[in-house]
């Protein structure tokens, strides 16, 4: 759909769509440091906490639905909007005179969950082969980026002017990066027209995403067996069901299943589930044993802003080596360094079990740090396995779905932490519940087997016969009596 770049405009592109990822993971992190004064204005954490699920739920759907339409119809288009109406949702939640309209905001900001596979295809368009990959990898670091500079930013910006000066801030932000966005390359013609989408796929998928990630982000809050979880999974699933159905059924699908059947995209998938369930729960860990008073047995006793300072240079560090995890997956292939990724991070996860009870807190600081290292490069090398299993014309929706599944694993993961953490808790002084060693180490065991699980997922992968990447091999089956026939 565009033509291939090279030299400085190839360099503009990648750093316009670096930026648009760094807005999307400052407006997910900000609100986390937002939170201690919104629960002194709204009182109730359990409702406050609904700015961090609605965005989490919009940016999951829009990551699947951008992704295909960034396909379909362009990158500029699709980044365009989606950051347009992440900056009205923005403006909505720095003027809200009440909750709900606060969390409607909130959830109008999701929109830039649409972002990330967006980009990435687009840099598989106009990036040559012999910097794609690491491209990617420094895209992927954006995440990284993002959440240090929310941390940073919002923290400044509520200090001296108040929470809703953070939604002013990813305001401005927004409109800049869209306005950088504008100068993207044009897309030439596509040979679907906006008509031959199937929107009824993506209506269907939608509310079936969203079901099962709120069922599974309330499991610890509503408790497992409440009705609504059950409801919300029940309904979920089967609605995902009637969409893969539909889905195979249709000359034009939405998303196209069969790309499961491809073994890299297949494993970028379960892998990055896998990671999601467990590596990225990490910070989980780190910050209570960071700040947990010695006097409990274990723990540093760190300030709150100790903390924050550490971890800002720890996402520091997640971005400059995310465009290693790239640059490994450009001379080795995405398995190989995504297993060398897996590898690094079990190496530090295990560290933190040896090193719980040393006196000094850096010995834990360096292992959380190797740890976050083989997590930067793991995470930049799933989406390049994803571009070395799916043609061109695909990325975009491929990487989207693949980014639904990382929302949905990590909701879940981040649950299991937290019921694996509060299992092994004392009452404390005050009877407030106080972590033990064996909290923290039935988690960390967690962690240290989804990791380990991440190398022969990818390794089968790696097994695997190159995959046919050409636009012949998109190109979608023809239908008969509304059944699909495969491609001979």
């Amino acid at each position: 759909m565009t033509s291939v770049l090279t030299g400085r405009r190839s360099s503009s592109v990648i750093v316009v769509l670096l930026i648009a990822a760094i807005v999307e993971f400052l407006e997910l992190n900000m609100i986390y440091v937002a939170l201690p004064a919104m629960y002194k204005e709204y009182g109730d954490p359990a409702i406050v906490g609904w700015l961090v699920t609605s965005f989490a739920l919009v940016a999951a759907v829009a990551a699947g639905i951008g992704g295909r339409l960034g396909d379909v119809i362009g990158a500029r288009r699709v980044l365009v909007g989606a950051l347009a109406v992440a900056v009205l949702g923005s403006l909505i939640s720095a003027l809200a005179v009440s909750f709900p309209m606060l969390l409607t905001g909130r959830a109008l900001q999701g929109f830039s969950g649409a972002i990330l596979p967006v980009a990435y295809g687009e840099l598989r368009r106009v990036i040559t082969p012999a910097r794609l990959k690491t491209a990617i990898g420094l895209l992927s670091g954006g995440a990284f980026l993002g959440a240090a500079l929310g941390f940073l930013s919002a923290g400044l910006a509520i200090q001296y002017f108040g929470w809703r000066s953070i939604f002013c801030l990813s305001a401005v932000l927004g409109v800049a990066s869209a306005m950088l966005c504008l100068t993207l390359p044009r897309p030439t013609a596509s040979t679907l027209r906006v008509r031959d989408i199937d929107f009824v796929g993506g209506t269907l998928f939608a509310p079936a995403v969203a079901a099962i990630l709120l069922g599974v982000t309330q499991l610890r809050s509503w408790g497992i067996g409440d009705l609504r979880i059950v409801g919300l999974l029940v309904a979920g699933i089967a609605l995902l069901g009637v969409w893969v159905s539909y889905e195979l059924r249709h000359a034009n699908p939405f998303f196209d299943i069969r790309l499961f059947r491809r073994p890299r995209f297949l494993a970028s998938c379960v892998g990055i589930a896998l990671f999601s369930a467990g590596v990225l729960s990490l910070a989980v860990l780190v910050s209570p044993i960071m700040q947990q008073s010695p006097a409990t047995g274990i723990g540093f006793g760190l300030s709150a802003s100790v903390y924050g300072v550490i971890s800002m240079a720890l996402a520091f560090v997640g971005f400059a080596f995310s465009p290693v995890g790239g640059l490994l997956s450009q001379r080795i292939g995405a398995a190989r360094a995504a297993i060398i990724g897996a590898t690094v991070s079990t190496i530090g996860i295990v560290g933190m079990m040896i090193t719980l009870h040393s006196s000094v807190a850096m010995f834990l600081l360096f292992m959380v740090l190797a740890g976050n290292i083989g997590c930067a490069m793991t995470w930049a090398s799933f989406p390049n396995l994803v571009v070395e299993g799916v043609p061109s014309s695909r990325t975009s929706e491929a990487t989207g779905m693949q980014q639904v599944v990382k929302q949905v694993a990590q909701a879940g993961g981040l649950q299991l932490v937290s019921v694996l953490l509060a299992g092994g808790a004392v009452a404390g002084p005050g009877g407030a519940a106080v972590l033990t060693e064996s909290s923290y180490r039935a988690a960390l065991w967690y962690l240290v087997v989804l990791s380990v699980l991440v190398i022969p997922v990818v390794y089968l992968a790696r097994r695997t016969p190159a995959e046919d990447v050409s636009e012949a091999a998109a190109t979608t089956v023809p239908v008969r009596a509304g059944v699909a026939v495969e491609p001979s």
